[in-house]
């Protein structure tokens, strides 16, 4: 059983790197970084981890943190929140998919287009 674990997670592994670098080769991944960028700014993710970043900063003391400290304080709030903008996810899940789903699990936009107006529960981290 364990030897089947460690062997789907070499090959998601590989798969990943495999995508990774066909998307640096064809200069897609900084075209969705930046999309992604933009996105969460839209949302107002970004701004809302600022303002939390610096509600953290004036409780500590500026005097009192250092830069680890805050990322380490921010970090879990910014990935938690990070899925409140779940059209953001619909641009991986298609991205990473080639496709994307509906909530019943329906493929549309083969392709990797997404419809504006899709909405797709995910629970994908991306490491940009």
């Amino acid at each position: 059983m364990a030897g089947v674990r460690r062997d789907k997670k070499a090959k998601d592994a590989q798969v990943r790197a495999t995508i990774n670098q066909k998307l640096i080769e064809s200069g897609e991944k900084e075209k969705l970084k930046d999309l992604l960028r933009t996105r969460l700014i839209e949302c107002g993710w970004r701004e809302e981890l600022k303002a939390y970043a610096k509600e953290v900063i004036k409780n500590k003391g500026l005097e009192h943190i250092t830069v680890e400290e805050l990322v380490s304080e921010i970090t879990p709030r910014g990935r938690g929140t990070l899925f409140e903008c779940a059209w953001v996810c619909a641009v991986f899940v298609a991205m990473l998919t080639g496709c994307c789903a509906d909530s019943n699990g329906t493929r549309r936009g083969e392709g990797g287009a997404v419809a504006a107006d899709s909405h797709v529960p995910c629970a994908v981290y991306v490491a940009v």
